[in-house]
This record gives C-alpha cells, structure tokens and sequence, in this order.
C-alpha cells in the first residue's frame, strides 16, 4: 500500500490522485491502491480511451472508452469519480482532459495531424484524433473513385487531416483532409489564376468542380454568368471539362471558390455560348486582381454553404 496519505473522507469526486494497480478481478475491473485503508475500484470500461467504443444499453461499455491489461505495482493518476457505496476511479477521464487539452493545442497552433480512420458512415468518417473520435466530413475528403458502397476499405488508413473545429463543452471535434491539400497548393493556387477542373456533381446552389488532385472548388450559382442564373443544372453538366477563375481561398474553412462570369465580353455568354468562353479562356492565365477582389468580396456574402454540406 502507499504511504497513508488521508482517510477516504478527504477524497473529493473529480480530484486526480496517484494510484497503483494491485489486481485485477473475475470481472475485468482492477482494484487499486490509493494510499487509504480501502483499496478503490477502477471499472473495466474506465481504464483507457478507446474512440472506436460506442456506448450501449449495457452499463459495462462507455463511448469512446474501453479496457486494457494493467499489470500491478504499475501507478497511474486517476479520476476520483464516485465515493459512496464504494471509492470508484477512472484513468480514462485523465487521459480524455490529456487529449482534449492537446487537441486545443493543435488547433491553436493550426498543425496538421496523422489520424486513422475507424468507420465509416453516411455523413463522413470517424477518425482518431488524439485517442478521440473526430468527425470527417465527406465534403473535406474529395473520392470521386470510390463509391459509396466500397467506402469500408478506408477503415485503417492513415490520412493527414487539419482541424475545423475543437470545442470541448460540445463534444465536437471536426477535421478536413481537403484544407490539408489546400494549404499544400497555396504556392501553385492564387487568386486570379485560371485553373482547368472537370465539374464532379450540380447542387442547387452551384457547380463542385475538381481542380486537381482532388481538391474541390465550388462556382456558385451567382458566379456563372453576370446574367441571373434560375437553375444551374441549364447551364452546366456533370463530367465535362471547364476553365475557371480562382476569386477566393478561405485556408480556414479548406473552400476554393471559382467564377466564370468573370470570363463573360457580355453578360449571359455562358448562358448562350459557354464554348466560345472556354476557347477565349484558353489564351488567358490571369485576370485583374482588382476584379478578383470584388468577385472574392461577393462570395463572401453570398455563398452559404454549411459546413459539412456534402459537395461530393
């Protein structure tokens, strides 16, 4: 046992406090020295993180928390999570303020991160951040190979993400692989670059069109032409070629907005002749910054596009 250090009425839920590991039951939990008269009881499903572990109805399984071998004599900080009827610790609770703080830390330092992906779902995958679970959104991991039915493979692969969001009172962690490759072709992307994409999917409110490598730009419906627009899917289809201006790189949300009005001699070109914009297009690499700058500043009062929202 440890050296006395105070009765078990000193103890306080939520107080953090060396523990030695003295043995583990026919149950899986493990009995732990304190440094009191009793030994306290560290449940099997608060020894470790574990963000593949979903919770249930069973009282034995905690989300994101799971169970590993531990061998006595080992001594660890623990959680001080409940006193009465018995002195309960966890190690997980420890370990989970651990990862959160470190996440925060990531995100303020805005750094890139190995994650693995766990599973896979309708909306986006989970990946491990930290040992926790962070939510990827398909729309910030452009597959345009891979359909949805063969979308299991990804479980096990490791990809570099960059957060979105790190907010602990909520329990959300978000992360993008797209602002990953978007911060890596910051020196070969501008504002007023033209760039050649091939238009992946029509959403009501614009075209997503793939630039490269997989990155996705977004023209939307009131960047197309500088005659009003009533239904893209007019104008545009899936899986041609085009030739788009770059008016807006936002490295923080990991989004490219694209236009092609600004490539319009007259308004509703697009509308009536998009051939003969594209061929004109050809001959140009840039096009005025101070045009960019008011395009870029229309987007950004236009465009709402939730985060998350599938462009895929």
């Amino acid at each position: 046992m440890f050296e006395l250090k105070a009765d078990a009425g000193s103890l306080q839920v939520g107080q953090v406090i060396p523990c030695k590991i003295v043995e583990r039951t026919e149950q899986d939990d493990y009995l732990v020295d304190l440094g009191i008269e009793e030994h306290a009881l560290l449940p099997a499903q608060e020894v470790t993180l574990d963000p593949n572990a979903t919770a249930t109805n069973s009282s034995s399984t905690v989300a994101g928390q799971g169970w590993a071998e531990l061998s006595p004599g080992e001594v660890y900080e623990a959680q001080i999570t409940s006193i009465t009827p018995t002195i309960n610790v966890s190690l997980a609770q420890v370990s989970r303020g651990l990862a959160w703080r470190r996440a925060e830390q990531l995100f303020g330092a805005d750094v890139t991160f190995l994650s693995t992906v766990l599973k896979t779902g309708k909306a986006g995958v989970i990946v491990n951040v930290e040992q926790l679970p962070a939510f990827l959104p398909w729309s910030h991991w452009h597959l345009p190979n891979l359909a949805p039915s063969k979308r299991r493979t990804l479980v096990g692969q490791t990809l570099a993400v960059k957060f979105l969001e790190v907010d602990r009172v909520r329990n959300r962690l978000v992360v993008s692989h797209r602002r990953f490759q978007l911060q890596n072709k910051l020196d070969q992307l501008q504002p007023g670059m033209l760039v050649d994409g091939k238009i992946e999917s029509i959403r009501p409110y614009g075209a997503v069109v793939t630039i490269g490598d997989g990155l996705d730009g977004l023209l939307h419906i009131s960047q197309v032409s500088n005659t009003f627009v009533k239904e893209i899917k007019d104008v545009l289809v899936p899986g041609t070629r085009i030739r788009c201006v770059v008016i807006r790189i936002d490295t923080k949300e990991g989004t490219v907005n694209l236009s092609t009005k600004m490539l319009e001699d007259k308004p509703g070109e697009m509308v009536r002749d998009k051939k003969a914009v594209f061929e004109r297009a050809m001959k140009l690499e840039a096009v005025s910054l101070d045009e960019v700058e008011m395009a870029g500043g229309e987007i950004a009062e236009e465009l709402q596009v939730p985060t998350g929202a599938d462009l895929s």
